[in-house]
Parts: C-alpha cells; sequence; structure tokens
C-alpha cells in the first residue's frame, strides 16, 4: 500500500481560504480520512483526485476529531461480480450496553437525544423484526447474540470506544471493480457525466465507512424478509415494525453478532471475499 500526501497541501489550501473567508477564525475539529492505494493504483491520478474529493465532502459534515485510514485496491469481476465498487468495514466487538452509554454521552442535540433515548434500556439490544411467516415480533435474544454487537472500527473511534490495532490498522476497505474503473466511471465532471460520476461513487463507498453491509445471502435464504433501507437510517426502531429481519437473526462471520450503527443495523455477510480470494 502506497500512501497519499498531496492532500495534506491541499488541505492547508483549503484551511487558509476558510480562514480568510470567516475572519481568521479557527477551523472545527472534523473526521481526517486518509488513504493508503495499492500499488496497481498507486499512479492513477483521477482515481486519487476523485476519492480526494469525495473524503473532503464528508469531511464537511463529520466533527469528530478522529482519523479514518481506509485501503484502497482494485478487484476483478471474478470477485466483485456486478459490483462497481464494495467496501469491507472493520468490525469490533462492543458491548450493546458499553455502546449505548458512549452513544448517550456523545449526543449533542435534539435528536441525538431522540434517537438515544428510544435504544433499548439494560444488556440486550430488543428491536421488533418479522418473522419469515410473517408475523411481527420482538426480538430479546439471549446475551451472546444480542448483548455484543459488531461495531464498525470508525463510529467506535469516534465514539472514543477501544479497538484493536494501531493507528495503522485500515477501518474499512474499497475495493474497486477494475472492469469499472476502466470502462463505467467518468473521472472528470467538468464537461458533463458520461457514465457514472465516480466521485459520487467514493461518496456512497466512503460512506460504508461507518455501516456494515447486509447479509444479501441471509436475506436470500428467508425469502420474505425485508432488508433495511437508508430512508430508516435515522428512525426509530422501537416505532417501527416495518424494517423487516436484518436485525440480529443474520449470523456475522462468527456466528454471534450483528452490527449496529447508531440505531440502524445491519447484518454481516456470511462469505467473506477477501477470504475467498
Amino acid at each position: 500500500m502506497t500512501g497519499i500526501r498531496g492532500r495534506r497541501v491541499w488541505r492547508l489550501i483549503q484551511q487558509s481560504i476558510l480562514l480568510l473567508s470567516v475572519g481568521c477564525a479557527t477551523p472545527a475539529l472534523a473526521v481526517e480520512i486518509s488513504f493508503r492505494y495499492a500499488e496497481s493504483l498507486a499512479n492513477d491520478a483521477r482515481l486519487q483526485l476523485g476519492m480526494e474529493l469525495a473524503a473532503d465532502a464528508w469531511e464537511r459534515y463529520l466533527l469528530d476529531p478522529v482519523q479514518v485510514v481506509i485501503d484502497v485496491r482494485g478487484g476483478s469481476i471474478f470477485e466483485l461480480g456486478f459490483a462497481a465498487g464494495l467496501t469491507f468495514t472493520t468490525p469490533e466487538v462492543i458491548a450493546y450496553e458499553q455502546l449505548r452509554e458512549a452513544l448517550a454521552a456523545d449526543a449533542s442535540t435534539f435528536d441525538d437525544l431522540i434517537a438515544v433515548n428510544h435504544l433499548p434500556a439494560g444488556p440486550n439490544l430488543a428491536f421488533w423484526m418479522n418473522e419469515p411467516d410473517g408475523r411481527v415480533t420482538l426480538n430479546q435474544e439471549q446475551l451472546g447474540i444480542n448483548g455484543y454487537l459488531d461495531v464498525p472500527r470508525a463510529n467506535a473511534k469516534a465514539l472514543s470506544l477501544p479497538v484493536s490495532g494501531d493507528e495503522t490498522t485500515a477501518d474499512p476497505e474499497i475495493v474497486w471493480n477494475e472492469f469499472a474503473l476502466n470502462s463505467l466511471f467518468d473521472f472528470d465532471a467538468a464537461d458533463g457525466i458520461d457514465g457514472t460520476d465516480f466521485v459520487s461513487a467514493a461518496i456512497h463507498e466512503i460512506g460504508h465507512a461507518g455501516c456494515d453491509r447486509r447479509c444479501e445471502l441471509y436475506l436470500a435464504a428467508i425469502g420474505r424478509a425485508v432488508g433495511p433501507e437508508a430512508r430508516n437510517s435515522h428512525e426509530v426502531p422501537a416505532l417501527r415494525t416495518g424494517l423487516g429481519n436484518p436485525l440480529g437473526r443474520c449470523p456475522g462471520t462468527d456466528g454471534s453478532h450483528v452490527a449496529l450503527v447508531l440505531i440502524r443495523t445491519y447484518c454481516r455477510r456470511q462469505l467473506n471475499r477477501r477470504q475467498a480470494m
């Protein structure tokens, strides 16, 4: 992997512009996203610029003073299939009760407080779910399943929770489909977009650094379950019965954990593509 250093200069330029535009006010602390590129992408200036622009878009909105380290590489169509890009998060196993307390401590707005106050009290996560036979039940299973959650490493860091590894450990890995890089993406929106805008796709994939992917294999197996969608990210699970069955029933790669991102949950993929290579 190779790191990019040019963005440090660009960041200083941006901060200087910001200082001038607001009368020399001190810039707010924010997330800092850095990339490490695989050797095959080390000299791909178009891709790297697109990633930097996408990172800047997120850094304008996320205020936690943490660094998110993202590994970036290419993958074959045999690995990724029809996906133009995939993000694999690094999970940290955190007790649900500990995570809820961290979310409460981090709450800074009225909306934050509403979300946290609707999380179930106690050591286990409980939620409404749709059973395969159509029944709606309250899932409040044993401690081993609902008591510990796979939390994306970037989220854990933002909440000041303990994480494994060190500052060089990648939070997620983004894998771009080599076929898409060569024939699908438009890397220059200045002359209009012909194909798929790469910066928009990169913004989307970086967003997955704060959440886990749903378990398509499991959802397909049970048939009638409805997977989570982006619109659910700010809704209150305790008040919904239509989130489907992604919450708690889908086993992680170790068979015992589910993922929690704030009040949105995703199940982890049963198939780890990286191990299948």
